[in-house]
């Protein structure tokens, strides 16, 4: 099984590296999609999923991905909690968590690219 790598760049470069982790989910982009397709429905419109998994028993990363409607105006926040568990000498389990604003237009132009990747 090929994994599919998610990427979340550090605003910080010189700080942290760029935070990347393996999941072993062949149906991550199309799955991705249906999570957010439409969203928000409403202003209760609370989505959330999990990829991969947290256990280090369990090959591969984790990502977590939460929709959140935050008003009656449809204005969304989105966070990304992303884990990657390889390791190395020097190197500890590397997570991130960001919260980013987005419109919803730009969630309908994010599904819309995720629907032309091609399956894994």
């Amino acid at each position: 099984m090929t994994p599919t790598t998610s990427f979340i760049k550090s605003p910080w470069p010189m700080a942290c590296s760029p935070g990347t982790a393996e999941l072993y989910d062949e149906a991550l982009p199309a799955d991705l999609a249906m999570l957010i397709e439409g969203f928000p429905l409403s202003p209760s419109d609370h989505r959330n999923r999990e990829f991969g998994s947290r256990s280090e028993r369990i090959a591969g990363g984790w990502l977590e991905v939460t929709c959140v409607c935050t008003d009656r105006a449809g204005h969304v926040v989105l966070q990304a909690a992303i884990l990657n568990k390889a390791r190395s000498a020097d190197v500890r389990l590397r997570e991130a968590t960001v919260h980013i604003n987005v419109e919803p237009a730009e969630l309908d132009r994010f599904v819309r690219a995720l629907r032309t990747l091609p399956d894994a």
